[in-house]
């Protein structure tokens, strides 16, 4: 490893404490006065490194990304929202179907998810349609999957789930204390949630971006689709880990498509 790549590699504070805690060997190699943020992120800084150090780095690096890259098969997508035209009627619970008429969500949801879900099901990511409250705690129990990412809706500190919209308390209590990867939240501004999950989930890295917007333009989900499947693309080509790829993304996203990213959350409960 050279100055140059070490320059380049960046890593989330959580996942430092996570490497730190695992492989103590890398303890007085990779040190937090090495480091400084920016976007979200930690770099190393090069200044405070000695040539024994770089040598030693590579190896802390090469630990790292071993035990810290993704790939396509490691997540899985769980869809709350209805997404056919059952639970689209059967579901008097549902939130956000309230200002749609059925022909107008098969348009601009549920065409748009069966796409996206044909192309990233090709990448070999698990989608769970009828996500309901009860399963939603077992699917933790799945050591194949690293990355959990919850599409759905968000509203008065409530997640909605099929046939059920359920408070912060109780989505945070089907979490089992012992998972330590990623939980991704699709969902508009679920601060509250990220809170109680910071607090009585010690293992769980969350990720949630806050929103993506342009003026005053409407987020829709094929936007978030958009957002994932480039996502999962960089996953796929990579050696990479999911916090990296997504500052990839979302510079992409910067660069082309949306003025104005609003605050992004890589955060680890403490």
């Amino acid at each position: 490893m050279d100055l140059k790549s070490i320059r380049n590699s960046c890593f989330t504070l959580d996942r430092f404490e996570n490497f730190v805690f695992r492989f103590p060997q890398i303890q007085d190699v990779l040190t937090p006065n090495m480091l400084y943020k920016k976007n979200g992120l930690l770099y190393i800084e090069t200044e405070k490194i000695t040539n024994a150090q770089i040598s030693r780095l590579g190896e802390a690096y090469t630990v790292i990304l071993k035990h810290s890259v993704v790939k396509p098969s490691d997540c899985a997508l769980l869809i709350g929202i209805p997404t056919s035209k059952e639970t689209f009627y059967n579901n008097p619970n549902s939130d956000y179907i309230k200002n749609f008429s059925w022909p107008k969500y098969q348009h601009d949801i549920i065409i748009p998810i069966y796409k996206f879900e044909k192309l990233i099901r090709q990448l070999g990511i698990k989608v769970i349609h009828k996500l309901t409250y009860s399963s939603f705690g077992k699917i933790f129990k799945d050591e194949k999957i690293d990355v959990f990412i919850l599409f759905s809706h968000w509203k008065n500190k409530r997640i909605e789930f099929y046939n059920d919209f359920v408070p912060i308390d109780k989505i945070v209590n089907k979490i089992p204390n012992e998972f330590t990867g990623i939980l991704d939240l699709c969902v508009c501004h679920p601060r509250e949630l990220i809170k109680e999950l910071r607090r009585k989930k010690p293992n769980c890295t969350l990720r949630s971006i806050d929103s993506i917007h342009q003026k005053e333009a409407e987020v829709t989900p094929s936007v978030w689709l958009t957002f994932y499947l480039a996502l999962f693309k960089i996953l796929e080509e990579k050696e990479i880990t999911y916090i990296m790829a997504i500052h990839e993304v979302l510079e992409i996203y910067r660069k082309h498509f949306y003025k104005n990213i609003e605050r992004s959350y890589y955060e680890k409960s403490k």
